[in-house]
């Protein structure tokens, strides 16, 4: 075999198939927290923001493999869907919980006995944000057909690479935070590791392709992705944590968020039965 045919298909097929491994395991990296921040009833220090992303993020690439018939692509992005969509609902959880607490705790401060409560969790905006978007994307090129592929395949890249690299920069949204209190503990280590990696194959592929849709967000995902490390080596983490996870399992912090271990049950019952 020529040296020649063995760069096609490591460049072509090797580096692909890692990305597709590498993918998946960014997006199944945060499973193991989110277990354990539903077994204590708070998300503690996890930033569930880059889940809402991580949709967009999976269902724009289904889209635009579909649009280029790229089987890498579409199995890299694919199985990140339902997982991302089975965070975000364990993130919602999470937040109606803690709002739940703080509901309940104005009611005890106030003489009005139902406080004013947000109808969404900061989560699910968040996240319907994102969906609504994509509806309107998908419209746009579905429903315009004299639209040639091309451009169908420009629009979708073009608003699909915009949330990619807002996805892989969306855990640097407590960066003031990490900064300020020289704590990284908001940092996912697993997702950060997982997407050094699997930005370094997909930008390595999309070269080899020449596709700037798919090296250019990778490239600038690969850097944002070192930026997340540099802050989790530079910025030691404080808490204590489970297993090595970005959750905080003590019993203070799930307080902090506004609701205690074992209110749950009387919580909801006592606004059910007020209501």
């Amino acid at each position: 075999m020529s040296t020649s045919s063995l760069n096609q298909i490591l460049l072509n097929t090797v580096c692909p198939a890692l990305g597709v491994i590498m993918a998946n395991a960014v997006f199944t990296a945060p499973i193991k927290s989110l277990k354990s921040a539903m077994s204590y009833g708070s998300l503690g220090d996890l930033n569930p923001l880059p889940w809402a992303f991580m949709t967009g993020n999976c269902i724009g690439w289904v889209a635009y493999a579909y649009l280029i018939q790229n089987p890498y692509v579409f199995l890299a992005n694919a199985p990140g869907v339902i997982i991302s969509l089975w965070l975000n609902a364990g993130a919602i959880k999470l937040q109606y919980c803690t709002q739940l607490g703080e509901n309940r705790k104005r009611e005890e401060e106030s003489s009005n006995e139902y406080p004013n409560q947000k109808s969404l969790t900061r989560q699910e905006m968040a996240l319907y944000s994102i969906l609504v978007l994509w509806i309107v994307v998908f419209t746009a090129v579905a429903f315009h057909p004299e639209h040639p592929q091309e451009q169908k395949v420009l629009t979708v890249g073009i608003v699909v690479n915009l949330n990619l690299v807002v996805f892989f920069g969306a855990p640097l949204s407590s960066i003031a935070t990490v900064l300020r209190s020289r704590d990284s503990s908001s940092v996912h280590r697993e997702t950060m590791i997982m997407s050094v990696l699997n930005c370094s194959f997909w930008f390595i592929y999309g070269l080899a392709v020449m596709d700037v849709f798919i090296y250019v967000p990778n490239g600038a995902g690969l850097i944002l992705s070192l930026i997340q490390a540099a802050l989790y080596l530079g910025c030691p983490r404080n808490k204590p944590m489970e297993a090595g996870f970005g959750v905080v399992g003590t019993e203070e912090a799930i307080r902090k968020d506004g609701l205690e271990i074992g209110e749950l049950e009387e919580g909801v019952g006592g606004l059910m039965a007020r209501r």
